[in-house]
């Protein structure tokens, strides 16, 4: 069982090698918080490296649930009226991970998946 928990380990490691945006998809309790934390505790415990920024780094977690707000409240509306953009949730947390240069930032959506955030999601990113 260690071997297999390893192996989704390096699995995760590798997808976001490629991808800034990755999905872990499961019924609660089947240990994706605990996949993400082992990961991260890897990257923190590595020697630092340059070739890969986030071996070594401090990693932290930003966490929103995307079911509890409206798409317009999650990414951002535009006002047409006032011609004012209000900036949604996740694009705060999105520049408060981008801002932050001592920590490797993770901003993970806890929650069921829904349609209509993943598609917009996709689209953002």
């Amino acid at each position: 069982a260690q071997v297999a928990w390893v192996e989704r380990v390096m699995q995760l490691y590798d997808v976001s090698l490629a991808r800034h945006f990755i999905v872990t998809v499961g019924l609660s309790g089947t240990g994706k918080f605990s996949l993400v934390r082992a990961l991260h505790t890897a990257l923190q415990s590595h020697a630092a490296s340059a070739t890969h920024p986030a071996l070594g780094q401090q990693h932290q977690e930003l966490r929103m649930n995307p079911k509890a707000v409206s798409v317009a409240q999650m990414f951002g509306s535009f006002d047409t009226t006032t011609g004012e953009w209000t900036e949604g949730v996740f694009a705060s947390l999105w520049r408060k991970a981008n801002k932050d240069r001592c920590h490797c930032t993770w901003v993970v959506l806890d929650g069921p998946i829904d349609d209509a955030w993943t598609e917009n999601l996709n689209t953002v990113l």
